[in-house]
């Protein structure tokens, strides 16, 4: 059992330092970051969580520091919390008993593309949208992708679990991926393929860094962008039966109904880009 711990003594900084160097910070100002992710929990739930500062955050640039930092952790009892994107919204990489935050972010490297086998492996940091793009100067799209796909990692919708666009045709997040490499809290490098891949899915980093995904991808297709209006929900099901029946393909299909589209006009327009 791990122990909470918000604060690290000088032999343990020192200790850290020496195996990370200008990979670890100990700042406040730069824990405090660390302290939420991309949502913010309703008051009522933040009294619950209490603190949620890390003592430290390191940067995990490939698998032996990985194991490094378990091998660190364990010396100390000390949690580690692995984090990528943090776009979740669901407090999945808040750090409840503080410990190290371990930023697998550096980890973005595509390390092999198979067009033979129609795969990708890639470091677990990559960001989705950037993958995307690589994939398709090559000829080839991922199956499936996040809707947070601008800031979201491979890793973390593994971590995570769920549905995105294309999961229509390719189903959740996992059913689009074959394997990953995960550094386990004992410091052991274990492979998770086939079945034994549902042993990590959306286990949120529970069970171990994840450092490497090997994902199934596919040709890249012209799509189109098509809209349409429903009278009543039974309609909308009749004509996605249809779709399916006649064989149209259909990467991905999303829908809203009139209250949420009368919030959503209502809403004030998104600036995050001063646009």
């Amino acid at each position: 059992m791990v122990k909470a711990v918000y604060e690290l003594n000088e032999e343990q900084k020192r200790d850290l330092a020496s195996i990370f160097g200008e990979g670890v910070n100990f700042k406040k100002k730069e824990r405090h970051f660390y302290t939420h992710d991309v949502g913010s929990l309703p008051p009522v739930v933040k009294t619950f969580l209490g603190n949620t500062q890390p003592a430290a955050i390191v940067k995990i640039r490939d698998e032996e520091q990985a194991v490094k930092l378990m091998e660190f952790a364990r010396k100390y009892e000390i949690a580690i919390v692995p984090r990528a994107g943090a776009s979740s919204g669901y407090g999945g990489v808040i750090p409840t008993k503080g410990g190290i935050i371990a930023d697998v972010t550096p980890m973005r490297k595509i390390i092999s593309i198979d067009k033979e086998n129609m795969k990708v492996t890639v470091g677990a940091g990559i960001v989705w949208e950037k993958l995307e793009s690589k994939l398709n100067k090559e000829g080839l799209a991922a199956q499936a992708v996040p809707s947070s796909a601008m800031s979201a990692t491979v890793g973390g919708w593994l971590a995570q679990n769920g549905l995105g666009y294309g999961s229509y045709e390719y189903g959740w997040s996992q059913d689009t991926m074959e394997s990953a490499r995960v550094v386990l809290p004992n410091g052991e490098i274990k492979d998770f393929k086939g079945d034994e891949l549902q042993k990590i899915v959306g286990t949120m980093g529970t069970l171990g860094i994840i450092t490497q995904v090997t994902l199934k991808v596919r040709k890249l297709e012209k799509t189109a962008a098509i809209s349409a209006k429903f009278p009543d929900a039974t309609s909308m099901q009749k004509a996605i039966e249809l779709v399916r029946e006649r064989k149209v393909p259909l990467w991905s299909v999303s829908f809203i109904n009139p209250e949420w589209a009368q919030m959503k006009n209502r809403a004030p327009p998104k600036t995050h880009y001063g646009e």
